[in-house]
């Protein structure tokens, strides 16, 4: 039987599913995509510095937004996920931070 999710865990992907759709997260993405006649959008990776299509990237918090271990903290959890620093980047580099900022955590 499945393990039943916590208020934690529920609350934790409300919030990121409101920020995945905010104006926020949009305008992120609308100030680092370029157009070009020859190109189309495209946007260059801070980490890599390569040239990608604007879909191929991610939003990346900067400062890693943690975890929600204790549901007294969502008003910090929420300020972090939408006014931390943030910038668009490539899904490797991304995958790759993510890793890594997940291992300091532990």
């Amino acid at each position: 039987m499945k393990k039943p999710k916590s208020l934690e865990t529920k609350l934790r992907s409300a919030v990121r599913l409101i920020w995945s759709r905010s104006a926020e997260r949009r305008a992120i993405i609308k100030e680092s995509v370029q157009t070009d006649p020859e190109k189309g959008k495209f946007f260059i990776c801070p980490l890599c510095h390569e040239n990608y299509p604007d879909w191929a990237g991610e939003v990346d918090h900067i400062t890693a937004v943690g975890p929600l271990s204790n549901w007294r903290d969502i008003e910090s959890f929420i300020d972090k996920m939408f006014y931390s620093p943030q910038r668009l980047i490539c899904k490797t580099c991304h995958r790759t931070k993510t890793k890594e900022d997940r291992r300091k955590m532990k």
